[in-house]
């Protein structure tokens, strides 16, 4: 059961879709993925040389009988890919209508689910303050149930510091991993989370997720306000005029845009979606495009 995450007519797509690497390499167990690495096999790959405490079953005989010399049939292992899916459960993203989290939760449970369709091994992990909350791993689509509950019972809270989230999971990411982001990205620290994630040779996806009143400001009326940071506590008097508008949109797109390039500066993708966004255009469109899915 997917409760209300994600509608089955998207997992029906999702299943048949695989979730594209760019650097990343599938390094565990038995999988469907090409790997680097040689071994028992079908599909021929080179010979090496005969070494002391080969197996005698993978000697090639012809080759042997032209050359005079005893070589070893390699062939392609496929193997999965390590991917691991970071969800962002500050107090910030309990706002929005609709809320940022509760959107945040079907992109996780949409990417997680093509990963473990695709043969891939799952991690999900929800951060708050500075603790994670990490799943079991996800192998196989028949976990899909256990990964949507999971997931479902997920609530945000706290304030978030990206930088120490990312240090604290260090330990539990795979070199050469593939990893998703699913923040609104709120706060300072977002280079050096980023610069951290790539000393572990991660594959980085950033999905930046943002309510429909942050993107259109005007939507929150006009006059005298007083707005409150739901993190620290800070309150702040305003009047959202024509001018201010303005130069709230320009900040906007400049921290957009230097998200997106910070990503970029490391091979990473950034995708920024707003939680009114229909689901299955964002997957089966955008993130197709994007170089995400195929």
């Amino acid at each position: 059961m997917n409760g209300a995450l994600v509608p089955t007519p998207l997992l029906q797509q999702l299943i048949r879709k695989k979730l594209v690497v760019r650097r990343a390499l599938a390094s565990l167990g038995i999988g469907e993925r090409r790997s680097k690495a040689k071994g028992p096999g079908i599909e021929f790959a080179e010979h090496r040389p005969y070494q002391i405490g080969d197996d005698i079953r993978y000697l090639d005989p012809y080759l042997e009988a032209r050359l005079g010399q005893p070589f070893i049939k390699q062939f392609t292992m496929y193997q999965q890919l390590s991917v691991t899916v970071l969800l962002d459960a500050s107090l910030s993203m309990a706002q929005g209508a609709p809320e940022k989290f509760t959107f945040a939760q079907k992109i996780a449970a949409g990417l997680a689910y093509t990963g473990i369709a695709g043969g891939d091994q799952v991690l999900l992990g929800a951060f708050s303050g500075e603790c994670i909350r990490w799943s079991p791993m996800f192998r196989g689509i028949y976990k899909a149930s256990e990964l949507f509950a999971w997931l479902q019972h997920l609530k945000p809270g706290d304030t978030t510091l990206l930088p120490k989230v990312v240090a604290k999971a260090a330990p539990r990411l795979r070199r050469g991993g593939l990893l998703f982001l699913v923040s609104d990205w709120m706060g300072e620290g977002a280079e050096e989370a980023v610069a951290l994630l790539q000393g572990l040779r991660q594959d980085i996806v950033g999905i930046h997720v943002l309510a429909p009143d942050e993107v259109e400001p005007e939507r929150v009326g006009s006059g005298g306000l007083r707005l409150a940071d739901v993190e620290n506590g800070e309150e702040i008097e305003l009047v959202l005029d024509a001018g201010l508008l303005q130069r709230y949109m320009e900040h906007l797109e400049n921290w957009k845009e230097s998200l997106k390039a910070l990503l970029q500066r490391q091979q990473g993708l950034y995708f920024q979606v707003r939680s009114d966004d229909n689901l299955e255009l964002l997957f089966l469109r955008d993130f197709q495009a994007g170089g995400l899915l195929r």
